[in-house]
């Protein structure tokens, strides 16, 4: 029996590639291979193994047939995304798309965030008006399992433990392999458990790894999820020790200017912990200013494979959760060695340049490696209300008020001119938790950009966009930053989303920006952002150089935070590589590879992000319900689903369902276009429509709030019932800039 498993695939393959053989069903393979009772199991798996090397493929009707010749030419590389809803979708690598159906679904081992291989269904053009895009797509093999681990409430079986996890995408739940009795005092734990190596055609198996206890204590939460993201929290005493005892590029000391005599200060949050970029400004005569822009020197103690290099690589940037801050270096460098704190003397690396200060034009820009020594730490919140005029200039040390002064009125002229240009001129707000001492959260509060932070984000801007054009023109590779403009469908979406909502069609960046600065004030100016933002590409890193779509730039790099993001470190090491006539230290060919890395670590740390402020709000609205405080809320129109209407609350951006069985008009349709839903002609709904609702039901395991009619609907205008202590409004104030570059 053993021989006739361990030759099953070479059998079977040979069966299904004979010339007069049809496509079979597992049955009929079963028959003509003449297996006995208990081969359908080894059969089942050797289908699966074959259909991931790419040798067979599913041919519809549950049969099976040899893979085509020249299915891996045909074939697309990228991911399954597996939504809230369950539905599962294709994205691609390359080209980037929104993402495919499939036509069956993919096998129970392949899990959301899969690297994955398909092909394109049926002919192109079978249907009139469909596009290669619009073709569903089959799963040919899993090419590999992102995703390490899981966490979830334990529950008992009969006979083993299994895992009820907490990320409803994953689909099912987890059985664990650990022995029973050994987990039994555990049950209805929150615990995280390491996913077992898949097997072709097996639901995902795990083992326990770690108990983070009660679910009903908020602190279990963030440790949880960073589990679940397999987020490293805590550095090797290798990299720690590195760190502790960094080497130095000496040889570079011997070339650095000396910048200690010019007026240099940083300007940061007031709670930020590293300083990673300083300002000075200094007269140059004739209408013109000098503005330095001086970044912490990394690439000076982080060297090429060194063990601080691979953990920083691996992690790729520095994620901010809703309660900490998870480091891409340790904080032995970013918070002591290479900060640039006040009346300290620090290595930098300088971008000079000289603009016509009327008109914010780059006369000449140089770099180079540099000695400073910071004169003062600044806030935001204090330069702000220095700016608005409601502090003196007296509270700052010695010169540096005027300097202010001159660099808001240059940062208003870089703005101005960048938008001028095609830079898209608007930005959603953030949402802040705020958090008790024992991490229950106890309101939000919006956060938008102010002055202060438009100072330096101006300043940054102009230094990545002059670095990207040195090295550019010298013919270096490097890292750039780059946000490819909509494609024709994205900005036919767009235009139909706007649409909807009864505003104009846009085409192009300059028009985007005059609906925006028209729709200041409007109730659909929020939704209009969202229509805009939900239809553009997501900027990434790459080895060529392309334009940044948003930022109306040719050229763009990421250099100003090599602290906390990795592509800034690479970057940082060609241009020294450039000063000092030196060979680049990594060869185009390698970029592609970082591209990608950086790419990917940077989405998973946003999400991370993303996730950390769900759950604390989730958590939050289901501490309302307990307390039976459940509106009612505006909110905003922001989708449509056959079950109901996707209502995002204007205080929080919490989003939830709010289900037509709970609407009293009828029944309702939803329409062609997704955009709208209407009973009859008794009452519709449409996309950016502000109502009222009330808190029904919170899913805390899944993450799902289905809203509820308040009993007594307001009228539109009229503010909602406060939810106590719990529920605060802040007014717009400068966001972290550590959170915000991301460009």
């Amino acid at each position: 029996m053993k021989q006739d498993s361990d030759s099953l695939p070479s059998r079977l393959l040979a069966l299904l590639s004979a010339p007069d053989c049809r496509p079979l069903a597992e049955r009929d393979l079963a028959k003509a291979l003449r297996l006995g009772f208990g081969g359908r199991g080894p059969l089942r798996r050797a289908l699966r193994a074959l259909e991931a090397e790419g040798k067979v493929r599913a041919a519809g009707g549950g049969k099976w047939a040899p893979a085509p010749a020249d299915a891996r030419g045909n074939e697309l590389r990228g991911t399954l995304r597996v939504k809230q809803s369950g539905d599962k979708l294709f994205a691609p690598v390359d080209p980037p798309h929104p993402g495919a159906a499939f036509a069956s679904p993919p096998p129970p081992e392949v899990l959301h965030g899969d690297a994955i291989a398909v092909e394109r269904t049926g002919r192109p053009g079978m249907f009139e008006g469909e596009s290669d895009a619009d073709r569903p797509v089959r799963f040919l093999r899993l090419l590999k399992r992102n995703r390490k681990n899981a966490v979830g409430i334990l529950r008992l079986g009969p006979a083993a433990a299994y895992l009820v996890p907490r990320d409803a995408r994953l689909g099912t739940n987890i059985p664990l392999e650990d022995p029973l009795p050994a987990l039994r005092p555990l049950a209805g734990h929150l615990v995280g458990a390491e996913l077992l190596p898949p097997l072709p055609g097996e639901p995902p198996r795990a083992r326990f790894a770690v108990d983070f206890g009660s679910t009903a204590t908020a602190a279990n939460e963030i440790p949880a999820l960073l589990f679940d993201h397999a987020r490293a929290t805590a550095f090797s005493e290798a990299v720690l020790a590195e760190s502790r005892n960094p080497a130095l590029a000496e040889e570079a000391d011997r070339a650095r200017r000396d910048l200690r005599g010019r007026l240099v200060f940083t300007l940061d949050p007031a709670d930020a912990h590293d300083f990673d970029d300083a300002i000075s400004l200094d007269d140059a005569g004739e209408g013109r200013v000098r503005l330095g822009v001086h970044i912490a020197d990394v690439a000076a103690y982080v060297f090429p494979g060194s063990a601080v290099d691979r953990e920083a690589r691996e992690r790729g940037c520095t994620a901010y959760l809703v309660d900490r801050v998870e480091r891409m270096l340790p904080e032995e460098l970013t918070v002591k060695t290479c900060s640039l704190q006040p009346g300290e003397d620090h290595r930098a690396h300088t971008v000079d340049l000289v603009l016509d200060e009327a008109t914010g034009r780059v006369l000449s820009a140089e770099t180079f490696r540099s000695t400073i020594r910071s004169s003062a730490r600044l806030s935001y919140e204090n330069v702000q209300a220095f700016l608005d005029g409601e502090r003196s200039g007296d509270a700052f040390p010695s010169g540096i008020a005027p300097v202010l002064r001159r660099l808001a009125g240059l940062a208003a002229v870089l703005r101005k001119a960048r938008f001028a240009a095609g830079a898209l001129d608007f930005a959603l707000p953030e949402i802040h938790c705020l958090l008790g001492p024992d991490g229950e959260p106890e309101g939000f509060e919006k956060r938008g950009a102010g002055e202060a932070y438009n100072l330096v984000e101006e300043c940054m801007l102009l230094a990545n966009k002059a670095v990207a054009e040195k090295l550019f023109a010298a013919k270096v590779p490097f890292l750039s930053r780059i946000h490819d403009e909509p494609d024709a469908e994205q900005w036919e979406a767009m235009g139909a989303q706007l649409a909807a909502m009864g505003l104009p069609v846009v085409r192009n960046p300059r028009e985007i920006n005059r609906l925006m600065r028209q729709l200041r004030g409007d109730p659909r100016e929020y939704m209009a952002q969202l229509a805009v933002l939900r239809n553009l590409n997501r900027a990434v890193y790459s080895e060529e150089s392309r334009p940044h779509f948003g930022l109306g730039f040719r050229r763009y790099a990421h250099f100003t935070s090599p602290i906390r993001r990795y592509p800034d470190l690479v970057v940082h090491r060609m241009l020294s590589a450039l000063e000092e006539g030196r060979k680049p230290p990594v060869a185009r060919a390698g970029l592609a590879a970082v591209a990608a890395e950086c790419s990917e670590a940077e989405r998973a740390a946003a999400e991370l992000e993303q996730e950390s402020v769900r759950l604390k709000r989730i958590r939050y609205y289901a501490n309302l319900l307990r307390a039976g405080e459940t509106g009612p809320w505006e909110g905003i129109v922001t989708g449509f689903s056959p079950k109901g209407i996707f209502v995002e609350l204007a205080d929080t951006f919490q989003t939830g369902l709010l289900p037509f069985s709970a609407l009293a008009d009828g029944f309702y349709e939803v329409a062609p276009n997704g955009l709208s839903a209407s009973a009859g002609k008794k009452h519709s709904y449409r996309l950016g429509q502000r109502i009222w609702v009330a808190l029904g039901e919170v899913d805390e395991r899944n993450g799902r709030i289905d809203w509820t009619v308040p009993e007594a609907p307001r009228k539109s205008g009229k503010p909602p019932r406060r939810g106590g202590k719990r529920e605060r409004d802040a007014a717009p104030r400068p966001e972290r800039k550590k959170r915000s570059r991301k460009k």
